[in-house]
């Protein structure tokens, strides 16, 4: 499984912590600014396979775009997991991740979106990552990715495993759009979902892990560690961290913040 992290050296703070979240991942590149690189920043990048810099002044759409065709022709890289570097991955089971990249190449599926999903999609198949069989139901402990047949942001920023190809050919569709515009753009949700054969991940309820902002299976958690640049709040459990049996989100969450010091450059919402 070939990773691929979007930063920008503003950011360098969260992407150590990313990094070295990431260490035992050998297949991983880097996607950031070009910028006078500083000695933290330059022992961070070592830790990639290789690093390919966009420039600063094109759109965010353009510099995905760039980098991407990059990544194709020196690597002949065709699938990949596409994250960014706030989505820290906390857990990650690799063999499951695997599973899924090789359902995608059997089924031709182009994405797999690695938030749960929340929508029934009742009228889909349940794929199985662990056996590759279609299960007429939801069985306990195991975990399933299903179509994305109500296309509700169809494309989003999330974590997700893509079919390069697809990606680009989106991202295409308006090379000007910026990080904040480009899920709300009606062009991209409409060719997402006529076009983008998207999957999204399925389990019984009781398995599903809340993590902040987000919700995901166990398989992997991931952990949106700042929005708008700002630290999740430590003071609303009940939003952000309520008790769950699979992960102690909020006591891995207070390691990173002891140990890389974070609250003191970004605070909280």
């Amino acid at each position: 499984m070939n990773y691929v992290v979007y930063s920008h050296s503003e950011f360098s703070d969260i992407l150590g912590v990313q990094t070295d979240y990431l260490r035992d991942v050998r297949d991983k590149f880097l996607f950031i600014n070009k910028s006078d690189l500083d000695i933290s920043l330059s022992r961070i990048m070592a830790n990639y396979k290789d690093i390919i810099f966009y420039d600063d002044s094109k759109p965010y759409a353009n510099r995905l775009i760039e980098c991407f065709e990059q990544l194709k022709s020196k690597h002949k890289i065709e699938y990949c997991l596409f994250t960014h570097d706030i989505d820290i991955i906390f857990k990650k089971d690799q063999k499951i991740l695997d599973n899924c990249l090789q359902i995608m190449k059997d089924r031709q599926i182009h994405r797999v979106d690695l938030q749960y999903d929340w929508n029934a999609n009742d009228q889909e198949k349940l794929i199985n990552l662990e056996t590759f069989q279609i299960d007429n139901q939801l069985e306990k402990k195991s975990y399933y990715m299903r179509k994305d047949a109500a296309g509700d942001y169809a494309y989003n920023v999330n974590p997700s495993i893509w079919k390069i190809e697809y990606f680009l050919n989106l991202l295409r569709i308006d090379n000007n759009l910026g990080y904040r515009q480009i899920e709300l753009d009606k062009r991209i949700q409409t060719y997402a979902k006529r076009v983008v054969k998207a999957h999204k991940l399925k389990s019984t309820e009781d398995q599903r892990c809340i993590t902040g902002y987000f919700c995901c299976l166990p398989f992997y958690i991931f952990f949106h560690i700042t929005h708008g640049g700002k630290l999740v709040p430590l003071d609303q459990d009940h939003r952000f961290f309520p008790e769950q049996s699979h992960y102690d989100v909020k006591a891995e969450y207070c390691k990173i913040l002891e140990k890389y010091n974070l609250s003191s450059k970004r605070g909280h919402n």
